[in-house]
């Protein structure tokens, strides 16, 4: 069973560096773009079903997507949802460092895991990787495509044995992971 996982289109909130988390931001023009972008991207996969986080810039990404390929309409699945990012939320990456005393990494964004209020990077592996199991249990057959977000993506990433890097993924960002008995990225 492979999922192809890809994050949301951009957002004024993402060309600003500010973390969304659980906010309901809507694609801005260049995100949308983005999205019809990632159809073209995976357009001769074989994609049967999309799947999205229920937030507003998956969901609009996800709709993009199964529209250009003539799928049906996506599945929303919360545990698909970026990482739960509590005072952080809204806030620049600058500002976030400055509150946790962290440092702005090459990319210019600061990792916040293990800060309180911050959903744990193993609790945001766990959800995913149980969407995944679900939806290959739904699809046996069938190549998915999962849209997600950048903080969890990562973790995803990260979990499965793709780096131990910190780093955001850039809006559109896409890769495979596999269950062989194991999920893996591919």
């Amino acid at each position: 069973m492979e999922i192809w996982v890809a994050r949301h289109g951009e957002t004024d909130w993402n060309r600003a560096g500010r973390f969304q988390g659980n906010g309901d931001m809507p694609l801005n023009a260049r995100g949308r773009a983005q999205a019809s972008a990632l159809a073209d991207a995976v357009r001769e996969a074989g994609i049967g079903a999309v799947y999205t986080s229920d937030l507003p810039r998956a969901l609009e990404t996800a709709a993009i997507i199964a529209q250009a390929l003539r799928l049906p309409a996506p599945v929303a699945d919360t545990r698909l949802r970026e990482r739960a990012l509590g005072p952080f939320q809204g806030l620049t990456y600058a500002e976030a460092a400055a509150q946790t005393g962290r440092s702005l990494n090459e990319g210019g964004w600061v990792d916040l895991d293990g800060a309180d209020g911050v959903e744990p990077d193993d609790a945001v592996l766990k959800r995913l990787l149980a969407a995944c199991s679900d939806i290959a249990a739904a699809w046996p057959d069938v190549r998915i495509l999962a849209i997600c977000h950048g903080s969890a993506m990562a973790a995803l990433e990260r979990g499965l044995g793709g780096g131990a890097e910190r780093r955001p993924l850039t809006n559109g960002a896409l890769f495979r992971v596999l269950r062989d008995p194991e999920w893996r990225l591919i």
